[in-house]
């Protein structure tokens, strides 16, 4: 009997040992294997199969060819979930995009602006509300149209009243970047609009905060950020200055890198070379470095206690709203991040391009999830990567939890409107009339609040300025109303008439000339030099914008050699103008001969005033 208790006894405990050796094993798996949910429901084992069909989609489009380098990163708090390379860093030499292909961030770059601001709001040494001339070197500002003070959260709220400067933003030789306080100087754009007024989002407006962040500090902007943002966040594969020279590596690196460019399909149409261009405005858009960085960057945004500030309070700040749309709570920006609520869940974040490249850095600080994508092979019309992740990772936004549905359906108030982030002064202020939005344009509409509206899907905040015109707020830009347009679009398609007649005019007295039946009456050679400047005027006006988008904005040089241009060609249809009007005056000519002066003033008259009211002539103050 005894024998058998204690064979009983050996085996229940046997027993008991294997059954623990089990159910532990099995409980750790149970706990490993517990899904990961994104905040829109799914699992993040499904984006494995996602990803597969979007490159198979992309490998059937482009026929197998190799492309440009992407890379797409996914994080969950201090947790990388999945990082991946796709393409080629450089294509002709067979570098495939890895873990050492370094991104232009472009206006991500903007956000560790707005980080160092906050950090030294955090140390009491800059107030938002204070206007910012408190921290700037006396008569910093060059041309200024208001006096009333420019605070910084109108730097981060993009309301400063500044249109889009004319200045490049890109310089193509390294010994041309300026420093900071001269860049901002030489490219200070017109003051167009009352501070608090109307919102243009600006690089010129970031990078002056940059520089504030420097007046305050005592050191570089660059040197601030790799002091208390890189250095932090161990943040050792990126770099701030405009010359990539704080970080030798990454310019190494970016050395290496060819940018492409694709058709809308993604299909590879070219190689654009290095696309290498140096921003002097450094601090709206010149960060360039690995993803693995980037995501290190963004993951901070998540982490409890954000590891960039001494105080969770200052984070809360950060992210509270700076500016909301109209009467609602709905925020617009963040102190310069911008937040999204076209998700389940707001995001915030930032997106980013550069001559070659495109980024995203999006994150939810309550779930914790955020994503990055970086892309060196830019497509016309979705040059802004990741759009398939919003929606998959943080949901679809459900638009009608927001539409006051007892209210009576909004209306636009009629009329055509431009958009604020453009040029309104100076030899391109004709762009934004061929950019007008006319209010018939926008076809659905509800009602959010009393003053607040959501418009073919955009939240959009309802504002009448101080001179009676409306305007429409929408996050990054406003629309505003252009009082007269019809009168004022006339006019240039009127000086674009004009032009193109002077061609047939000039024609006609050639074949004159070459049957000897040349033009006799008083004065034919100045009204003939003065269709020749309509011609040449046209022609810049045609050729100009080209030119700036190629060059990111129009330099110095060429700005005066045109201003100057212009102005010869102004002074030349004045005098052909004049010397028409006196001739008929001095009863010189037959009286059949003077609806030929009459057309002549007409023409140029046209041409004078199209001139003056698009200011086409001036090169200065913009």
């Amino acid at each position: 009997m005894k024998t058998i208790i204690q064979k009983l006894t050996a085996f229940c405990c046997t027993a008991g040992i294997l059954c623990t050796a089990l159910t532990v094993p099995a409980a750790a798996a149970e706990k490993k294997e517990e899904p990961i949910i994104f905040p829109s429901g799914k699992p993040f084992v499904s984006w494995e199969k996602v990803e597969q069909t979007w490159q198979q989609e992309a490998m059937e489009n482009g026929s197998g060819q190799k492309d440009g380098a992407h890379a797409t990163a996914i994080f969950y708090g201090g947790q990388v979930l999945r990082t991946d390379w796709e393409g080629y860093a450089n294509i002709d030499t067979d570098i495939p995009a890895d873990e050492n292909t370094v991104f232009e961030w472009g206006s991500i770059t903007k956000t560790m602006t707005w980080v160092s601001v906050m950090q030294l709001w955090e140390q009491g040494k800059i107030d938002l509300n204070a206007d910012v001339r408190t921290y700037l070197p006396a008569d910093f500002f060059q041309h200024l149209s208001y006096d009333d003070p420019i605070t910084m959260l109108n730097l981060m709220n993009h309301n400063a009243g500044f249109c889009e400067q004319t200045a490049p933003l890109f310089v193509s030789d390294e010994a041309d970047i300026l420093p900071l306080k001269e860049a901002l100087q030489a490219a200070e754009p017109a003051q167009v609009h009352r501070p608090g007024e109307v919102t243009a989002y600006s690089n010129w407006t970031a990078a002056l905060a940059g520089y504030i962040v420097e007046c305050i500090s005592g050191e570089t902007f660059s040197d601030y950020v790799r002091a208390h943002i890189f250095a932090p966040l161990g943040m050792e594969h990126t770099a701030i200055a405009p010359d990539y020279s704080d970080n030798p590596w990454v310019k190494e690196q970016r050395g290496k890198m060819e940018c492409y460019q694709s058709d809308a399909l993604g299909v590879l149409v070219e190689s654009k070379g290095g696309c290498i261009g140096y921003i002097s405005l450094y601090p709206a858009g010149s960060a360039t470095g690995t993803i693995q960085d980037l995501v290190t960057y963004g993951q901070a945004f998540v982490m409890e206690p954000c590891p960039l500030f001494e105080k969770q309070e200052t984070f809360s700040e950060l992210l509270s709203p700076s500016a909301c749309y109209g009467d609602t709570d709905i925020p617009s920006v963040c102190h310069g991040f911008f937040p999204t609520d076209g998700c389940a869940v707001r995001i915030y974040g930032h997106d980013g391009g550069t001559i070659g490249f495109s980024s995203n850095l999006w994150f939810d600080p309550e779930s914790k999830f955020g994503f990055v994508t970086m892309s060196a092979m830019r497509s016309p019309g979705t040059e802004m990567e990741g759009d398939g992740l919003f929606q998959f990772i943080f949901g679809d936004a459900n638009t009608q939890d927001i539409i006051d549905k007892d209210a009576p359906k909004p209306e636009l108030k009629k009329g055509s409107y431009l958009w604020s982030r453009q040029n309104h002064a100076g030899l391109l202020r004709y762009m934004p009339y061929m950019k007008a939005v006319d209010s018939a344009d926008v076809e659905h509409f509800d009602r959010i609040s009393d003053n607040v509206i959501l418009a073919d899907g955009m939240v959009a905040e309802e504002k009448m300025l101080p001179d009676g015109r409306a305007c429409y707020h929408l996050d990054s830009m406003d629309l505003v109303e252009e009082t007269h347009f019809e009168l004022k679009i006339g006019l240039f398609a009127a000086f674009v008439v004009s032009a193109v007649a002077s061609v047939f005019l000039l024609r006609i007295k050639r074949i004159r000339k070459k049957h000897n039946r040349p033009e006799t009456y008083t004065g034919v050679k100045v009204i003939s030099a003065a269709q020749i400047a309509k011609i040449v005027s046209f022609l810049i006006v045609l050729i100009l914008p080209t030119v700036a988008s190629k060059l990111y904005g129009l330099p110095k040089p060429l700005l005066v050699t045109v201003g100057i241009a212009q102005m010869i060609c102004l002074a030349l249809c004045i005098l052909a103008a004049l010397t028409s009007a006196v001739t008929m005056l001095a009863g010189k000519q037959k009286r059949t001969k003077n609806y030929q002066y009459l057309l002549n003033i007409a023409g140029n008259a046209v041409t004078v005033a199209a001139m003056v009211f698009f200011q086409m002539y001036r090169f200065w103050g913009i």
